[in-house]
């Protein structure tokens, strides 16, 4: 997908090629002039998440059907956003799910994500409750990112260079 900004009707317009990327991309919307093409960048290039990014060799190191995979993937571009941090990945039961669990501080997330995508989350959060959700793919969608954001912030504030360690380089 091309995105082009027209500044003389200050609208953007979608335009679909075959050379656009399939994966998921950051588009750089330019006020540049239509002939001089639009940027592409994948979400690794872009430092978009480092956690997708991190997350996504987890996953491949798995023996996963193709289906839970993509939806696994689906899941994760949903909720981890630039400051998340990267979920422990392991099989699921033996419905051949992905089980994803996160943990900062106090706070516990795990997510069960099956080939019909995510089905199943315990969490506590900060303040010790527990939350619990079944089969309701938009809650467990929204709970989990607010979840997985403020357990990113703690990390952030608690250990500003955990990703460096996180690679062994410190």
């Amino acid at each position: 997908m091309t995105v082009l900004l027209d500044r003389s009707r200050s609208r953007a317009e979608a335009l679909w090629s075959e050379r656009s990327p399939q994966l998921p991309s950051v588009v750089r919307i330019s006020t540049a002039r239509a002939n001089e093409g639009a940027t592409w960048t994948p979400i690794a290039q872009a430092g978009e998440s480092f956690a997708l990014t991190e997350t996504a060799k987890l996953l491949d190191a798995l023996d996963v059907g193709s289906a839970v995979r993509s939806e696994v993937r689906r899941f994760l571009v949903l909720v981890l956003g630039r400051d998340a941090t990267i979920p422990v990945v392991t099989p699921g039961d033996e419905d051949g799910s992905v089980s994803l669990y996160w943990k900062t501080g106090p706070m516990s997330l795990e997510v069960e994500v099956s080939a019909d995508g995510p089905n199943y989350l315990w969490a506590r959060d900060e303040t010790g409750e527990i939350h619990c959700l079944e089969d309701d793919r938009k809650k467990i969608v929204g709970l989990a990112k607010n979840i997985v954001l403020r357990m990113g912030i703690r990390a952030k504030i608690h250990n500003p260079r955990w990703r460096q360690q996180y690679l062994g380089n410190e």
